[in-house]
């Protein structure tokens, strides 16, 4: 289909599956979905019937009585209620599209067509409804120029309009849902339609919503680096992702990061179409265990995050490890060297101080570390060679800092 300025494709229902009596709704087309008020309410209210509901009647009525005969009096107006449940699927889903669908088998006039307008309606109410208790209206959400019926065949007004889906995404988000009203000219004899309600159309011809929905792309898989890895870089990692599709079909995504430690957040990268993040320098520390997740969004909604991936990073702190290959030498006087033939760091350790004391014998270690910060020093205060408190000497432009 065109509308002269844009082109789209329009899938429709076959009407003869469709307008089965065995058909089961709601009926659904993933994603779109049709809701009948089968499964709501419908009802009409009149002028001059102030007592009696017309929530069982065969038809909805709207805009002005064209004589006595057809409504028992003069200057009598009709408008139609509509209450439909909202899915359990839409529910908290961007709504796209929104059709309201009534089948009209009679209008005053089909050579004068007039306006059919749908409205919210601002309160509750039951089909026990009559004029006088009837809920107030609020804005115009759609309104079609048609007239079916009468001198023409009967057939279907669509009403589609923005205020219609953007009322329907309301409801999809919490917003009460009220229903809708339809409404006409009621000072306009050719205003006069009647449509079929849920009683009298059954699934065949009972109003419907058809409501397009996005549902938000599924969360991304993490590919690198697996789960509770080591990493013994001196770059920053990278952490990799693959897609993990969206249950639309749709193919155009952006992804966002995040980074934690300690159950701190530390890092969001911000929406790109990057499926790999270069980690910022600086943000991680040697020796820190670090958390990290991503999330994916399409042209409407931001998905779930996918799980927590954990990482360690062992970068500077490269010495003597039972996993790396070593080339230890004594020095001589309790001193020793060993490098690290994987990444060239030395590693030289040496007691200074051993002392005898009442409950244990005390010692004094310094370990030189090439990669470490600073100048690498470290001393230990050593009890029982359990080595159960450590100080750092860490170099600095002004002298020697001194932590435990």
């Amino acid at each position: 289909m065109t509308d002269g300025i844009v082109s789209g494709l329009r899938v429709t229902f076959d009407q003869t599956w469709l307008n089965d009596p065995s058909r089961k709704w709601p009926v659904k087309i993933d994603p779109p979905v049709a809701v009948g008020s089968n499964s709501g309410r419908d009802t009409f209210v009149q002028s001059n019937i102030l007592n009696t509901s017309q929530g069982g009647s065969t038809e909805l009525n709207v805009g002005k009585c064209p004589d006595s005969t057809s409504c028992g009096g003069s200057n009598i107006v009709t408008r139609s209620l509509l209450w439909f449940p909202l899915p359990a699927e839409v529910q908290n889903k961007t709504v796209l599209s929104v059709d309201l669908n009534t089948y009209n088998f009679h209008s005053y006039s089909c050579s004068q067509p007039s306006a059919l307008n749908v409205h919210s309606i601002l309160a509750d109410w039951s089909e026990d409804v009559t004029w006088p208790n009837q809920p107030s209206t609020g804005a115009q959400l759609a309104s079609t120029t048609a007239a079916n019926g009468n001198g023409c065949p009967a057939a279907w007004i669509r009403h589609n309009a923005t205020g219609l889906t953007a009322e329907v995404n309301g409801w999809a988000h919490g917003a009460a849902n009220n229903g809708l009203a339809l409404l006409a000219d009621e000072s306009n004899i050719n205003s006069w339609k009647k449509f079929n309600s849920r009683e009298g159309g059954g699934t065949t011809t009972m109003p419907y919503l058809w409501i397009q929905y996005n549902r938000a792309p599924n969360p991304p898989v993490q590919q690198s680096p697996d789960d509770n890895k080591t990493l013994m870089t001196f770059d920053p990692p990278t952490l990799v992702i693959a897609d993990g599709g969206d249950p639309d079909g749709d193919t155009t995504r952006q992804y966002n990061y995040e980074i934690s430690s300690g159950g701190t957040s530390l890092y969001w990268s911000g929406w790109s179409t990057n499926a790999s993040l270069i980690v910022p320098n600086g943000l991680l520390k040697d020796g820190g265990r670090y958390a990290w997740r991503a999330q994916a969004k399409d042209a409407f909604d931001e998905g779930t995050w996918s799980p927590w991936r954990y990482f360690k990073l062992d970068a500077l702190r490269l010495g003597p490890r039972g996993y790396f290959p070593m080339d230890a030498h004594a020095i001589g006087d309790g001193v020793s060297a060993s490098a690290n033939l994987a990444s060239g760091n030395l590693v030289v350790e040496g007691s200074d101080v051993n002392l005898p004391t009442v409950t244990a014998p005390f010692s004094f270690v310094r370990t030189y570390n090439s990669k470490a910060s600073g100048k690498g020093l470290q001393v230990y205060l050593d009890e029982d060679n359990q080595r159960p408190s450590q100080a750092t000497f860490t170099g600095a432009e002004d002298g020697w800092n001194w932590s435990t």
